[in-house]
C-alpha cells in the first residue's frame, strides 16, 4: 500500500501512529506538481537558516536545518510542502 503523508500534520504527529480513517485508494488523490514545469517527481533538500547566538543565549551561532522538496525537473522549491512558517517568510520576500 502507497505511504500516506498528512500534509496538516506535524512531523511528530506522523512518525510511529497508525493510520486512522479508512484507507485511501490511490486513484481517490490528486498529484502535486511543480508550480513553475508541471511536474510531479520531488527530491528532498534541506534549507539552512542561522539563529543568532543573541536570541539563544548560546556561544555560537545555531545552523536550523529545514527539509524541503524540490522538482526533480526544475528544481523550484514545492512551496504547497513548505512548513507555514516557512511558506510565510518565502512569500514575503
Amino acid at each position: 500500500m502507497t505511504n500516506i503523508h498528512n500534509l496538516g500534520q506535524q512531523p511528530e504527529q506522523q512518525q510511529g501512529q497508525p493510520q486512522q480513517g479508512p484507507p485511501v485508494h490511490l486513484s481517490n488523490t490528486t498529484p502535486i506538481v511543480c508550480e513553475e514545469c508541471g511536474h510531479d517527481i520531488f527530491l528532498p533538500a534541506i534549507k539552512i537558516r542561522k539563529v543568532s547566538k543573541l536570541l539563544t543565549g548560546a556561544a555560537k551561532d545555531a545552523i536550523l536545518p529545514i527539509d524541503v522538496m524540490v522538482c526533480g525537473n526544475c528544481g523550484v522549491v514545492c512551496k504547497e510542502l513548505l512548513p507555514n512558517e516557512v511558506r510565510a517568510l518565502e512569500d514575503g520576500k
